[in-house]
Formats: C-alpha cells, sequence, structure tokens
C-alpha cells in the first residue's frame, strides 16, 4: 500500500511564511480551500497512475519530491527527487507524475502562472 501528502509549495510573500499543512478545511478562506481541493485532485490523479506503475512490488519507502506546474495544468520539466531510498519506487512516482499530467487547470482562486508543490509518497 501507499500513502500521499501533498503540499502547495509556494510561499505566501503577503504572510512571509510557507503554507501549512491543512489540518482542518471548514476553517479555511476560500482561496486556501482551492487551494487544497486542487492539491486533493492532484493526489488522486497521481495516485491512479501509481497503482498501474508500481504493481505491489512490495518494496517499502518515501519519496520526496517537487514539481510545478503552469496554471493550465502542464507539467513544467521533469519532478525534482528531493530524497529516496529506492531507485524502483523513484521510477514509478516520476513514471505516475508524467502520465497524469497534463492536469487540470487552476481553478478559479488558485493565482499565479505555475506553482510549485511537494508530495511525499510512503510506500509500506
Amino acid at each position: 500500500t501507499y500513502s500521499f501528502t501533498l503540499k502547495d509549495d509556494q510561499k505566501k510573500e503577503e504572510e512571509g511564511k510557507e503554507t501549512k499543512e491543512v489540518r482542518n478545511i471548514a476553517s479555511l478562506r476560500a482561496p486556501e480551500k482551492t487551494l487544497f481541493s486542487y492539491s486533493r485532485l492532484l493526489s488522486e490523479r497521481i495516485g491512479q497512475k501509481l497503482k498501474m506503475n508500481y504493481l505491489k512490488q512490495g518494496k517499502i519507502g518515501e519519496v520526496h519530491l517537487v514539481f510545478t506546474l503552469l496554471s493550465n495544468g502542464e507539467l513544467v520539466g521533469e519532478p525534482e527527487i528531493l530524497n529516496t531510498i529506492d531507485e524502483t519506487l523513484k521510477k514509478a512516482v516520476i513514471l505516475s507524475v508524467g502520465e497524469a499530467s497534463p492536469f487540470p487547470p487552476f481553478p478559479e482562486g488558485i493565482v499565479g502562472t505555475e506553482r510549485r508543490f511537494k508530495l511525499v509518497v510512503s510506500f509500506e
């Protein structure tokens, strides 16, 4: 099995700090809810591809990566791997992100022409 943690990796310039992990969606303002919902959609799309690419290989570990999307949902370049302990898991995640793209365009409420997302995939 595997699990995901996907975070918006943009810095909030107006607050001068990074976006915090979401614990209670009801407490979020409208733009944050939109970003949270979009991030969840990305996780689901990548997860669907990962189910096909991972094929229960029985490996345990985590893959940490960041990737950038344009506002039209297009993946910019290849995801950057931050750390991993297994080459097979790394390849499965990179392949899955690539196959899941292009993603849907940013919904209204997500500003900017591009955005970085940080993904942690845990294989157990």
